[in-house]
């Protein structure tokens, strides 16, 4: 998927920093990412070393006056990068994305609007635009959700890695003045409220006159701010930190952060302090209350008022071991309710959905019954005047089962009829093997009959019915396993609604008898031949790493999901360590061939005693010319 990241700008702010991570994380999961800026660009060099193209759209920032800039310049990129969808993170910006691209599918983040006043003229263009619409915060959707013309709004809260704002906080700063020491980090804006902090702490100096106070930022309003610390009387117990790039330093190397803000969406700053484990005194404004809750992980004061602000500073600067409580309570809530993969998650599934790869990516939903009805109809009219007596062949025969189960499902064997099968195979001469013992055989040419059993998708009821069945038989046996529809975060999207996945502990169960071996299925079972190389490849290792670090068992073989597949794929397959890779075309595997594509006899709904015989006696190894052309145009197929 190609994606088109919009932003007024990519300057320094907790804004332009959450975009920045949508389009890292977009990348790092295998899709293209691209955004396109303007006025300030200090992200762009670690964006581009992160693999992201960053496009310089204007160097104004994108207003109702350099609007038509934006939209000839985006027209331009729309038409060279040819993007799927656009995720735009404004009002500004998606009303651009619009006019650039008529036709293209939209999402839009709001990240909160400066000035309530233009809240009613933002519902109505978020309309407009057509696009699917996120908010950061309860507060930024409501700002809009109020108005009639609104578009429904999704609460999307900004997630935050941990690990990740620690590395980035080990950097060295001059050290602070003054203790206890304050961090504010805000643009040197009016919305920011910086003005009332510096009047609000010239007043807490008369109580706590060591404080020191650093600010970390720069904008329009920043000399006004410095000739307000004169007058004050307080630049002697302030740190000009300027425009950094990097702020997570001084915050780490402060007590307690500072957020005076007249209007916030949700500020990235304040979760970024919280999960340094310093507390925060800030303004109950926007979403900041959800991060900032007063008495749990810091102080909120109204907008506007410095002596409240005042108030809190002392409190929080007089009693460290307090600060300290609030600050570690704050850490807790970062990493319990502000989790980041859970949001880039979300984001990924609407942008797929938008944009079409997801249907795309999905394998065929199952058809109605009369089409399979139809198939078996067809089937048997292939058998008609066949020989199904001794075979001839020699090598192994893979056999494909889905379910084994009563419920009538088109992917299921009746649990008597894999009983009669079972009882055909062993009445047969054909000796059964364990799959990772036939691989082995298949390196060389194979004298001799030899069959091994599959069941592709790890419903329960192979757990259930078939294992029982098998047991009595002494028959060995493979599951191919989707990994995430096993963990509960996919789904087996083909059905409207489906059947249960085994557990782990159900897999572990098995594999712990000698009869059966967990083999991988991918982990979500996509289409692989819709998906970028990347994310094909991490589907296929990645179901490996997954068998092998849950059953502790080595996995050498992978069935392509509903076997559609291309040469790539194959490649991807031998390129993660399997030996083998598994087909739904039938046919006898002789052995002395290369192992990416062995074939597999797949026992189809309605597949009774005597279908079941004609298959192992290989009257079907042949492949229907109808079925061949099928196949091709569903490995072709995007949605």
């Amino acid at each position: 998927m190609r994606i088109l990241f919009i932003s007024p700008t990519l300057g320094i702010g907790g804004t332009e920093t959450l975009i920045s991570r949508y389009a890292t994380q977009m990348q790092a999961r295998g899709h293209e990412a691209v955004i396109a800026y303007g006025w300030f660009g200090e992200q762009v060099e670690s964006l581009e070393r992160a693999g992201v193209r960053c496009v310089l759209a204007s160097p104004n920032r994108l207003t109702g006056r350099s609007l038509p800039e934006w939209r000839r310049s985006l027209r331009a990129l729309v038409s060279e990068y040819e993007p799927d969808v656009v995720h735009a993170q404004s009002v500004t910006s998606a009303v651009a994305a619009r006019l650039a691209a008529p036709r293209l599918p939209l999402l839009v983040t709001l990240h909160g609007l400066e000035q309530a006043r233009h809240e009613r003229a933002a519902a109505l263009l978020l309309r407009l635009t057509r696009g699917t619409l996120t908010a950061v915060s309860q507060r930024a959707a409501d700002s809009v959700r109020r108005y009639f013309p609104s578009p429904p709004v999704e609460v999307l809260p900004a997630g935050l890695d941990i690990a990740q704002v620690e590395l980035a906080a080990q950097g060295e700063v001059p050290p602070a003045p003054g203790s206890p020491h304050f961090s504010c980090v805000a643009r040197h804006f009016p919305v920011k409220g910086v003005d009332v902090l510096l009047e609000a702490f010239a007043l807490a100096l008369e109580r706590i006159p060591g404080a020191g106070l650093t600010l970390v930022g720069g904008g329009s309003s920043g000399e006004a701010y410095r000739a307000l610390a004169a007058q004050l009387g307080i630049e002697g117990r302030l740190h000009w930190a300027g425009r950094i790039p990097n702020a997570l330093p001084f915050i780490r190397n402060s007590d307690v952060g500072v957020l005076p803000s007249r209007r916030e969406g949700l500020p990235i700053v304040a979760l970024e302090t919280l999960a340094l484990a310093r507390p925060m005194v800030a303004t109950a404004v926007g979403g900041t209350p959800t991060v900032v809750r007063d008495g749990e992980t810091g102080w909120l004061v109204p907008p506007e008022d410095p002596r409240a602000l005042a108030d809190a500073l002392v409190e929080a600067g007089s009693d460290p071991a307090e600060a300290a409580r609030r600050g570690l309570a704050g850490r807790r809530l970062v990493e319990t309710e502000f989790e980041p993969t859970r949001l880039y998650d979300r984001i990924e599934e609407l942008l797929l959905d938008l944009s079409g790869e997801r249907r795309a990516t999905q394998v065929p939903p199952l058809k109605p019954r009369p089409w399979y009805v139809a198939a078996r109809g067809y089937q048997r009219a292939r058998l008609v005047g066949r020989r199904n007596g001794t075979a001839t062949w020699h090598g192994v025969r893979v056999l494909g089962y889905h379910r084994v189960s009563d419920d009538g499902d088109v992917l299921a064997t009746p649990t008597a009829a894999f009983r009669r099968h079972l009882e055909a195979l062993a009445a047969s001469g054909v000796e059964v093997l364990a799959l990772p013992d036939a691989l082995q055989r298949l390196r060389e040419p194979v004298a001799g009959r030899h069959a091994c059993i599959t069941f592709d998708d790890a419903f329960a009821d192979v757990a259930r019915n078939a294992a029982p069945l098998l047991a009595e038989h002494g028959f060995p046996a493979t599951v191919f396993v989707p990994t995430a529809i096993v963990d509960g975060r996919a789904a087996y999207t083909w059905y409207a609604d489906p059947p249960p996945a085994m557990t782990w502990d159900q897999l572990r169960e098995l594999v712990a008898s000698d009869l059966w071996s967990a083999q991988a299925h991918s982990r979500t079972h996509p289409r692989l031949s819709a998906l970028s190389r990347r994310r094909a490849a991490e589907e296929i290792a990645g179901s490996k790493a997954d068998l092998e670090e849950r059953l502790g068992r080595p996995v050498t073989s992978f069935a392509y999901p509903a076997g559609l597949y291309t040469p790539r794929d194959v490649e991807l397959v031998l390129e993660a360590g399997y030996t083998a890779g598994m087909t739904c075309h039938p046919g006898v595997n002789p052995g002395g061939e290369p192992l990416g594509e062995l074939r597999r006899t797949m026992i189809a709904w309605g597949d009774g005693e005597q279908e079941f015989r004609a298959k192992l006696a290989g009257a079907l190894d042949r492949p229907a010319a109808a079925a061949q052309w099928l196949q091709r145009r569903r490995v072709r197929a995007r949605g």
